[in-house]
């Protein structure tokens, strides 16, 4: 629910004024609800009501005791006293109840004194707070026909609260309950809005009374909220402003808030309503009322963005101590609350409020104002496809007060919140989603989150639960949280999908393909494209045009993967779907998304015309989109832009970071970049195998973007996988170690593996779990090769990511890639074309389109021993002296290990590097001399017990220290300079370790005090 939405939804509505409700008994405000009824059924039943003024027990106004019944006197019947079968003749008397004790003997109590009193009586209409069972208000109906021949219509909690949501009757809620009026319900539409406005233009009488301010909030805000007649927003401030002197607070209040809002949202410049904005604000910090708190919060949170806009003379001073005093306000309320609903009430406020965004840190780090302009006026809707269009562009965070303080009270509020059964949880958990980037490191929050879940789920289903966590995703992309967004996207999907509600999925999993987009891991997102397409189109019988955007966003991918044969064979599917599927499909230049594919297409054509091959271009052609005659069939060509000629080959190249058609060749090649690792992943360029090879490549970056910011300490090297398919096996034949192979080294160094993949031959020709398990199982074994974490910790990693399903979740959206890939037919995919095509350039790996979330890690990597990084350095030079005390007097001695030290140091070593590699040669000279193995575990724990060196043992010649025996030797010691900090380095060279110890670990920079190891003898 958003403030600013001028359609906020009648089951959420529903909620907060049944709460409302509720409390009245809790404030023991029984003549207000008595006034609350009187006025429902003088607006819905008849207008004719004269209300009883004496007690009771003194038969006053015969029996009319203003306190427990209203009168009613012949006359106009309106709609629902039509539906409850009054007539225009009837007398009628109204009861009304906020008891719940013996809630059943009141009623019958009440309505023999109403029939005993007075002239005859026709019908009884009893308003009752609390909810009365079917079968209790049957039977109190049929008593009442038999004992007193009156008819009894009952109108309980449940139904009173679906009245007061209907438009012409919710200004009673207003007036009544204190909701707030900015949740009025939509107006049914623009002929509701041209006959207020003309009204209004036409009255000569000023607005006065509460029914006013409803119509004229209506009014107000449909017009700052749609840009048609955004212009009528000053009319409407003109006819709202009389009320603003009103004697009654409340309508006071209220104007005063609709004004502000609308002259900020409406108009763009709070500045006329910063008065306004004071008083609300200076009145809210002293009031009881948590609606007029939620209001001025809210208001609070407008003014602090005016500020950032510069588009308000409010102070960021003022705006600190108005929320400062909001927020001690609440606070104090929420403490002292003896009602549960209450106190939930407040706390999830209090929540909000400390999440107000910091002035006084913006001023402190002289954050300029006003350097962009403010956002138009938008819908919470609009809202959420604004930051789906912004996913990941990095952008300023707005510091906030206190994340932490905001989950103490949220919690507070979800502890309470099962002992509070009038709490409206479904509208606070999506009020903690919107907020869930700012508390989401907090360690409690995933307690919280799941909390919020199952409450959420227990009142309203999964589906529900499924718009939570695609709410706290768009939360979590504003703060440059993308891996925490996908992982909320994919929980929505599988709830989505398994409330069977496809298309709701398939956006989700839209959303999360643009993700991957972004990231520059394209094969995932052409994975989730090509999976939303196939999983829109499920079980509908008309068209879903979430199809063409499936296809758009998947040909996108291939295009910047350089995959432009790929990206041409598809380009004809999304064309005729677009045809099909969208309006004005003839004018693609409406369409962003076809306008970019217009622009690749463009690039495409240019590039190969510059490449000069003929039947490459021919091919192209035959295959291309283009306008032959009919009217409404897709024309890409009026958007092809300007492409420039002459060296456009290597600039593309250059921008994509790939070759333009690397698909083609007798062998396909796929590469790519994630964090410090390059891959090639090489198959056979057919239709099976790469499919095969894309979905093995699809996983590995699904992997990636699971794992997240879960450190690997991986070392930078490349993966060569060589994929290979064999038909459909047994199950008793699986096991990853079938299915990848380690075949060493190549030339250039990288990890050379066979991956064997099952093929794809057809929809059931394996089993969609075990096909999954295969390709996660080969894929993450991958991914975790060149990690120097020891093997605990990466089970750790593995099982938390994978914990309650979230892997399985993110690899498996709801359909097999081969399956999804299947959407191109094996004809379309021109194997004998693709294995005939050269890439026109060297391929790269992409790197230049990888977002920086996947940049190789430069942050202090983690250590798994009880010492830093810092203070093994300084304990090595009293180790190594007294593992050298024989050694080193002797190389001192001589003299010329102070030259050798003085060239090391030159090339920047510190002196315990030399010490290190001085160390390495000593004890590798005495292994080889007694032929011992190196790796013996009683030799190695003596190493590292640092024993001080026996005078006895053999000595190295002085002669054999020199500065490239150091260097040689200091590379053997990275191996136990990683294992020093508790790394295993595994299978992996020394460059690579030091590139590592380098790059994390400040190996080249970390030094300690200490006295000159080197220094002459005396």
């Amino acid at each position: 629910m958003a403030a600013d939405d001028p359609a906020v939804g009648r089951g959420q509505l529903q909620m907060l004024v049944r709460f409302a409700l509720a409390q009245l008994l809790s404030r023991n405000e029984h003549h207000r609800f008595e006034h609350l009824c009187t006025a429902l059924a003088r607006q819905r039943i008849t207008p004719n009501i004269v209300a009883g003024t004496g007690p009771v027990s003194s038969g006053g106004d015969q029996g009319r005791d203003f306190e427990t019944f209203i009168g009613y006197v012949p006359g106009r019947v309106r709609d629902l006293g039509t539906r409850l079968g009054i007539e225009r003749d009837d007398t009628i008397v109204f009861c009304c109840t906020l008891g719940r004790t013996d809630l059943a003997g009141k009623i019958r109590r009440d309505i023999a004194r109403a029939v005993s009193l007075g002239s005859a009586v026709d019908a009884v209409v009893y308003f009752a707070e609390p909810d009365i069972p079917t079968a209790t208000r049957h039977q109190l109906i049929q008593e009442a026909e038999d004992l007193h021949h009156v008819r009894l219509e009952i109108l309980d909690g449940q139904t009173l609260t679906g009245l007061l949501c209907d438009r012409d009757t919710f200004w009673i809620a207003v007036e009544f309950l204190d909701i707030p009026a900015y949740l009025a319900p939509p107006s049914a539409g623009p002929q509701w809005y041209a006959e207020s406005h003309a009204r209004w233009l036409s009255r000569a009488a000023q607005a006065t009374t509460v029914g006013d301010l409803i119509e004229l909030t209506g009014c107000l805000r449909f017009a700052t909220f749609t840009e048609a007649v955004r212009s009528d927003v000053p009319t409407w401030l003109s006819r709202m402003s009389p009320l603003l002197d009103s004697q009654d607070q409340i309508i006071r209040r209220r104007a005063r808030y609709e004004i502000a809002v609308a002259t900020w949202r409406g108009l763009g410049d709070l500045r006329p309503a910063d008065d306004l904005v004071r008083l609300t604000l200076t009145d809210a910090v002293g009031s009881e009322s948590a609606e007029e708190l939620d209001s001025a919060e809210l208001l609070a949170t407008y003014a602090r963005g005016a500020w950032m806009y510069a588009a308000t003379d409010l102070t960021a001073v003022e705006l600190e101590e108005f929320g400062h005093g909001l927020e001690r306000q609440i606070a104090s309320l929420a403490l002292a609350a003896t009602d549960r609903d209450r106190a939930c009430q407040l706390y999830a406020l209090l929540g909000r409020a400390r999440l107000r965004v910091d002035l006084h840190r913006l001023v402190t780090d002289e954050f300029a104002r006003g350097q962009v302009p403010p956002p138009p006026p938008m819908s919470s809707t609009e809202w959420d496809e604004l930051l789906a269009r912004q996913i990941t562009e990095p952008r300023f965070i707005l510091p906030v007060h206190d994340p932490g303080g905001a989950l103490d009270a949220w919690s507070e509020a979800v502890r309470l919140a099962d002992q509070a059964p009038r709490f409206p949880v479904e509208s606070f958990a999506m009020t903690v989603a919107w907020h869930a980037a700012s508390v989401e490191e907090d360690p409690r929050w995933p307690t919280v989150r799941t909390q919020l879940d199952s409450m959420v789920a227990a009142a309203a289903g999964n589906l529900a639960v499924a718009e939570l966590a695609r709410t706290r995703s768009s939360s979590l992309l504003t703060r440059r949280k993308p891996f925490a967004a996908l992982a909320e996207l994919h929980e929505a999907r599988s709830a989505m999908l398994s409330g069977r509600d496809h298309r709701a999925g398939a956006q989700a999993m839209l959303d999360a393909a643009a993700i991957y987009q972004e990231l520059g891991l394209l094969y995932a997102a052409k994975y989730y494209a090509l999976a939303a397409g196939a999983v829109a189109a499920m079980e509908r019988e008309e068209p879903e045009p979430l199809v063409v955007d499936s296809l758009l966003l998947a040909a996108r991918c291939d295009f910047l993967a350089g995959n432009w044969l790929s990206f041409i064979a598809i380009l004809p599917l999304a064309a005729d779907a677009h045809t099909d599927l969208r309006i004005a499909a003839d004018e693609p230049i409406l369409w962003d998304d076809t306008v970019e594919i217009a622009r690749s297409l463009a690039t495409v054509a240019a590039v190969v015309d510059e490449a000069g091959d003929p039947d490459l271009t021919q091919w192209i052609y035959e295959r291309l989109p283009v306008d032959q005659g009919d009217e409404a069939h897709l024309d890409f060509s009026q958007l092809a832009t300007a492409i420039p000629d002459g060296g456009l080959i290597d600039r593309v190249a250059s921008e994509l970071g790939q070759a333009p058609f690397a698909d083609g060749g007798r062998h396909r090649l796929m590469t790519f970049t994630t964090r410090e690792v390059q891959w090639r992943i090489r198959t056979r360029n057919t239709y099976d195998d790469v499919r095969a090879a894309e979905r093995l490549a699809a996983v590995i970056q699904i992997i990636v973007a699971a794992l997240g910011e879960d450190d690997l300490v991986l070392a930078t090297v490349t993966m060569d996988v060589d994929v290979r398919t064999e038909r459909p096996a047994p199950a008793t034949q699986q096991g990853l170690g079938r299915h990848l192979k380690d075949r060493g080294r190549a030339e250039d160094g990288a990890l050379l593996w066979r991956a064997t993949l099952t093929r794809d031959l057809g929809p059931h020709s394996v089993e969609f779990k075990a096909a999954i398990a295969e390709v996660t199982s080969v894929a993450g074994a991958l991914c975790v090769t060149a990690s120097l974490l020891p093997q605990a910790s990466i089970e750790d990693i593995l099982s938390r990511i994978g914990a309650e399903g979230a892997l399985a979740r993110a690899v498996m959206p709801h359909i097999r890639y081969d399956r999804a890939y299947a959407v191109l037919p094996r004809d379309s995919f021109a194997a004998a074309k693709r294995r005939s095509t050269t890439p026109l350039a060297t391929t790269g790996f992409g790197d230049v389109l990888t977002s920086t979330y996947l940049s190789p890690r430069i942050t202090r990597g983690p250590v798994f021993t009880d010492e830093s990084p810092e203070e093994r350095t300084a304990r090595r030079y009293p180790l190594l002296t007294r593992s050298l005390e024989v050694t080193l007097p002797r190389l001192l001695e001589d003299g010329r290990i102070r030259e050798v030290a003085a060239e090391l140091r030159d090339d920047g070593w510190k002196d315990w590097h030399v010490l290190m590699a001085l160390f390495s040669q000593v004890l590798n000279y005495r292994l080889a001399k007694r032929g011992q193995d190196g790796n013996d575990p009683a030799l190695m724990e003596r190493i590292a017990r640092w024993e001080p060196e026996d005078p006895a043992d053999l000595q190295i010649d002085v002669s054999a220290v020199t500065a490239q025996s150091l260097r040689d030797h200091l590379t053997v010691s990275y191996f136990a300079t990683a294992n020093g900090y508790g790394l295993d380095p595994g299978g992996l060279r020394a460059h690579e370790v030091l590139g590592v110890l380098e790059t994390r670990y400040d190996y080249w920079t970390l030094d300690a005090d200490h006295e000159d190891p080197f220094a002459p003898m005396h």
